[in-house]
């Protein structure tokens, strides 16, 4: 094992249980894998801008003459699905908000699922 991407979401800073256990694993990881790169992704620290329209066409596009014209409204989501797929371990550090995630975790997600790239449909859809 190599890469180890690690992604936070808690805004609750040293509060955080999330940010705590994840610390505990990080640990254990350093001492299970001492050669590996662990990349952490600070969603709070380093927030993602909401979707716009043009990022969104931008990673969503089939006709490769207009990826190319979109190149730079898809430069954030190419730099995260890269550092996700040279991953070959992913820790999701996730707190639980009425039933839910937080708005950066959900934005990150946004960003890193594209078909063709990250999914791929299969059958009927």
């Amino acid at each position: 094992m190599t890469h180890i991407l690690i992604v936070e979401s808690s805004p609750r800073g040293t509060e955080s249980a999330s940010r705590k256990l994840t610390g505990k694993l990080r640990e254990r990881l350093e001492m299970q894998y001492p050669e590996a790169t662990i990349i952490e992704r600070d969603l709070v620290k380093d927030a993602l801008p909401q979707l716009d329209q043009p990022t969104l066409k931008a990673i969503s596009t089939k006709d490769p003459v207009e990826a190319e014209s979109l190149k730079e409204a898809a430069y954030l989501s190419d730099q995260l699905v890269d550092e996700l797929m040279m991953s070959d371990l992913l820790v999701i550090a996730c707190p639980m908000w009425n039933f839910g995630i937080p708005p950066s975790l959900k934005a990150w997600i946004d960003y890193v699922v594209r078909a063709g790239k990250t999914f791929n449909y299969a059958g009927a859809g």
